[in-house]
């Protein structure tokens, strides 16, 4: 901002500090919102088989490719997944039963195989359950273009391990064998409380122990027999990662603030003009008051 004061005693604010004034109110306003549910919700096969679920390769940088429903063993239908819009977010999950038999997946890398082998670590196919942890869910909403995410439930149960935000190496990645899946995520600028709490099945908080494969388990994370399973309870802290406003502009928002700074270089220029054309005025006048003088 350039402040001028003439010699008068008045002062005078360029155009040039309303713009430096105004050009992050413009950020906010133009930052782009997160995405919508029609721009995330996908129909292709999975594992060689219809499958429904949201895309999320380009807010991972391709280390985890979607999250949903498929044809795989002990996982949920196709036509039970959903997402809504909501005012200022999306809610996602599915409708599917809660228990051992209908887990809602996830699928690490960039890429879905043709064929459905078994979840990792038994083989290297890259499907784990959906990410069951509210510090991950907080990571992956905040990576789709959101201020907050919320976990609102999570069954413990299903022993395939699930999806992990790895912050030390910037990427998505198998976690730990433990009972449990994401079923219902919420993404949202508003705020919102996780309520990680509501947890639903068999199985008891057991502070931060790691549970192990059951020997009778079957593909997909499901067992043969027996109904008690052993969550992992861990209350992370969200992982911020909050993207830069520019980041998230719109082509309309790039464009606003190019103009911004184009009109504030232009009018910081045009003072500087008009400060030495006043230096200028005021020199001139002090030579002819001197020869007048003379």
């Amino acid at each position: 901002a350039v402040l001028e004061v003439d010699a008068s005693g008045g002062s005078r604010c360029s155009v040039a500090m309303a713009a430096s004034l105004a050009w992050p109110l413009l950020l906010v306003g133009l930052a782009e919102a997160g995405p919508r549910c029609a721009d995330l919700v996908v129909t292709y096969d999975v594992y060689g088989a219809p499958g429904k679920g949201i895309d999320v390769e380009r807010f991972t940088h391709g280390t985890m490719k979607w999250i949903g429903c498929g044809a795989a063993p002990n996982t949920c239908s196709p036509d039970t997944f959903f997402c809504d819009d909501l005012a200022t977010g999306v809610r996602f999950g599915t409708t599917a039963p809660p228990d051992d038999s209908h887990a809602m997946r996830a699928q690490l890398g960039a890429e879905i195989p043709a064929e459905f082998t078994d979840c990792e670590p038994w083989q290297p196919s890259g499907m784990v359950n959906a990410p069951d942890k509210q510090e991950d869910v907080e990571s992956l909403c905040q990576q789709m273009g959101f201020k907050r995410g919320a976990l609102e439930d999570a069954p413990l149960v299903n022993w395939c391990p699930d999806a992990r935000w790895r912050a030390d190496k910037q990427a998505w990645a198998r976690g730990s064998i433990s009972a449990g899946f994401g079923r219902v995520f919420r993404c949202d600028d508003a705020d919102i409380v996780s309520r990680r709490g509501n947890v639903t099945g068999p199985a008891e908080a057991v502070g931060s122990m790691e549970a192990e494969a059951p020997k009778d388990r079957i593909p997909g994370g499901g067992r043969s027999g027996g109904a008690s399973t052993v969550g992992k309870w861990a209350a992370g802290q969200p992982l911020e990662q909050t993207a830069t406003y520019i980041s998230r502009l719109s082509p309309l928002g790039l464009a606003v603030l190019a103009a911004v700074v184009v009109a504030s270089v232009a009018s910081r220029l045009w003072g500087r003009r008009l400060l030495v054309e006043e230096e200028d005025f005021a020199l001139l006048s002090t030579e002819e008051r001197l020869e007048e003088e003379q």
